[in-house]
């Protein structure tokens, strides 16, 4: 009786090693560049709160805002991106990456530009919460090109929140990109592990059956 429950010790033990290897363990890296502001959150809903902050006070063109270890937890968490002009349309250019394990963006990758697919974010000019349309792209601007801001200092085109065409807007723009978990697989060696402590246990039970 002391050999099994030490054998299901060892499966218990095992089960255990299975769930720590299979943990996600993650985090958020940026750069942003945007007219004229921006604050930066990493949510699990769509308001954004106090200490939630990745990034404050991003400002201008002329110099990438950049943030990282930013950590991930979860089943699904909200990229968000609050853009503010004091008197016109707002909008804002940024590269992102996922380091680490278990998390991806909507697009099936680690990786999330804005100027890969505009289907990745969603956008409003009133709330994170309303963030349901498609935002508009405000042209090519390849890495160091020169545009009307001055140089774009990360790789991808601008996006906005409403129409390009320079009329007044409401001064705000919400950006919104979705992060979701994806099952780790466990370790080669941990599944190894499990199966030789399942057939020690199997071996024990017909042992204890012949020899009674």
């Amino acid at each position: 009786m002391a050999k099994v429950s030490s054998v299901i010790g060892l499966v218990a033990a095992t089960v255990g090693l299975m769930g720590a290897s299979a943990a996600h363990s993650a985090t958020l890296s940026g750069s942003v560049a945007v007219d004229n502001t921006a604050t930066v959150y990493l949510s699990s809903d769509l308001i954004a709160s106090i200490g939630e902050e990745v990034l404050t006070n991003a400002s201008g063109w002329s110099s990438a805002s950049t943030f990282s270890g930013a950590a991930i937890s979860g089943s699904t968490m909200y990229l968000l991106v609050d853009a503010t002009n004091g008197y016109s349309l707002a909008m804002f250019a940024g590269d992102f990456n996922i380091a680490g394990s278990g998390y991806q963006f909507a697009n099936g990758t680690t990786s999330l530009s804005t100027n890969l697919n505009i289907a990745d974010w969603m956008t409003s000019a009133t709330s994170f919460a309303t963030a349901i349309s498609a935002p508009v792209l405000g042209g090519a601007n390849p890495n160091g090109s020169a545009w009307a801001w001055g140089t774009l200092p990360v790789a991808g085109q601008s996006i906005w929140a409403y129409s390009t065409d320079g009329a007044s807007g409401p001064g705000h723009a919400y950006f919104v990109a979705t992060l979701t978990s994806v099952t780790a697989v466990p370790e080669p060696t941990t599944g190894a592990l499990l199966a030789s402590g399942i057939a020690g246990l199997v071996m024990l039970a017909r042992r204890r059956r012949n020899n009674a």
